[in-house]
């Protein structure tokens, strides 16, 4: 790979703190220093969302948060949250670079009774961020995988962060793993 590496991370609250250096993983993986944009899903309009389809990016990582913490998005329904995050997909994939969609981490802290809505949410959006893999062939990066193999008490974490240092190594490592079979995945250029 030759220059820098356009990195759009779409992240929620759980991924800004896990996830804060992503840079440095690819660096280590590339060789070369990343430019990267991030947003914060929770804030992010419907127009802001469209228009980010033109952005140039290598690699985007969506945060499945999108789907749930961002007031907006999460009013106008599922049906349209997919449609925008299709876009979005199909935007990168057209412009050379390939997309991941970061799943939530299903662990919520506090008494069942009080946190099993939420839980059930957090179950169907990573279905639905598998099903719009399978629709996009975009990437799946599955926080939810790796951390349910410690669990969110042992960590003390959960969907909304926490867990410090362990978590964000955890979930590093993967992306060590991950990176190179996605940016592979990107489509060379005609000689």
């Amino acid at each position: 790979m030759t220059g820098a590496l356009n990195l759009l991370v779409l992240e929620g609250p759980a991924e800004r703190e896990w996830l804060a250096e992503a840079a440095g993983v690819v660096t280590f993986v590339t060789q070369h220093e990343p430019v990267i944009e991030r947003r914060a899903v929770e804030t992010l309009t419907r127009e802001a969302l469209a228009a980010l389809k033109q952005t140039p990016a290598d690699l985007a990582l969506v945060s499945m948060w999108l789907a749930i913490g961002n007031a907006e998005l999460a009013e106008r329904g599922d049906a349209e949250v997919d449609a925008l995050l299709t876009e979005l997909i199909e935007g990168v994939q057209a412009r050379g670079g390939v997309a991941a969609l970061c799943t939530l981490f299903r662990h919520v802290a506090g008494p069942r009774a009080e946190t099993q809505e939420l839980r059930e949410r957090i179950r169907v959006v990573n279905l639905r961020a598998r099903r719009l893999s399978q629709r996009t062939g975009c990437f799946v990066f599955d926080l939810d995988r790796v951390l349910s193999h410690t669990g969110g008490a042992s960590l003390q974490a959960d969907v909304h962060g926490g867990g410090g240092e362990a978590v964000s190594s955890m979930l590093l490592d993967e992306l060590v793993v991950l990176l190179p079979e996605m940016l592979g995945a990107r489509p060379t250029e005609a000689a």
